[in-house]
C-alpha cells in the first residue's frame, strides 16, 4: 500500500513537471497530461483499490477480483476518461467564455479553472500553477465517470458469481474514493509546490 502511494506520487509529479510548459502556443489539451498520468499510475491505483475491494462483501475468488479491477480500470482510464474529456471540450467550445479569454483577470482565472479546464488556453505566465490546478479540477468529473464505468464493468464481470449490483457499486465507490483522494492530495501538493517555487 505504501509503495503504491509512493509510485503514484513520483509518477504524478514527473508527468506534470515534464508537461508543465507544453503546447505553449496552441494551448494545452489536458488529455495530453491526463493520459500519461493515468497510464503510469495504473498499476499502483489498482493496488490501492484492491485494498478497498478486499474489504467488501463480494463473493468471488481473489483472482476474479483482481481481473475485475484490471479490466474495469483499463476501460475507465483509457476509454471512459478520454470520452468524458472530449465531451468537456465540446462543452467548452459551445459555452460563451469557454473558448476565449476575457479582460477581467479574476474572471479569466475562474474561467481557466472551470470552462477552459479541458483545453487550457495559452497563458505562459500562469502555466506553472494553472496546469496542476486544472488537473485537480478535472479530477472531479473524472471521479464520477470512473465510478459509473467501473461499477457497470465490475458488475458485468462477476454477476455470475452472485454479486449484487448494490454491493458492487458500494465497493467501487469506496475504491474510487481511495484512489482519487490520493490523486487529489498529490495534485494539491504539486500545485502548492509550483506556487511556492514558481517553476
Amino acid at each position: 500500500m505504501k509503495s503504491s502511494r509512493i509510485s503514484i506520487g513520483l509518477a504524478f509529479c514527473a508527468v506534470l513537471f515534464l508537461f508543465n510548459k507544453a503546447y505553449a502556443n496552441a494551448g494545452i489539451p489536458m488529455i495530453g497530461i491526463i493520459r500519461p498520468v493515468f497510464f503510469i499510475v495504473f498499476i499502483p491505483i489498482v493496488c490501492v483499490e484492491w485494498e478497498a475491494i478486499q474489504q467488501a462483501d463480494i463473493k468471488c475468488t481473489n483472482g476474479r477480483k483482481l481481473c475485475m479491477l484490471l479490466v474495469s480500470n483499463a476501460v475507465s482510464s483509457f476509454l471512459g476518461i478520454p470520452i468524458a474529456w472530449s465531451i468537456l471540450v465540446a462543452i467548452q467550445m459551445i459555452i460563451p467564455g469557454g473558448d476565449s479569454g476575457v479582460s477581467n483577470h479574476i474572471l479569466q482565472s475562474i474561467l481557466q479553472l472551470t470552462l477552459q479546464a479541458p483545453w487550457v488556453l495559452p497563458d505562459p505566465s500562469k502555466e506553472y500553477w494553472l496546469i496542476p490546478a486544472v488537473f485537480t479540477v478535472l479530477l472531479i468529473p473524472f471521479f464520477f465517470v470512473s465510478y459509473w464505468v467501473e461499477s457497470w464493468v465490475n458488475f458485468l464481470m462477476i454477476k455470475k458469481s452472485g454479486g449484487s449490483f448494490s454491493e458492487i457499486k458500494k465497493a467501487t465507490l469506496k475504491a474510487n474514493i481511495w484512489s482519487y483522494a490520493l490523486l487529489f492530495i498529490l495534485s494539491i501538493a504539486f500545485l502548492l509546490f509550483q506556487v511556492r517555487f514558481g517553476y
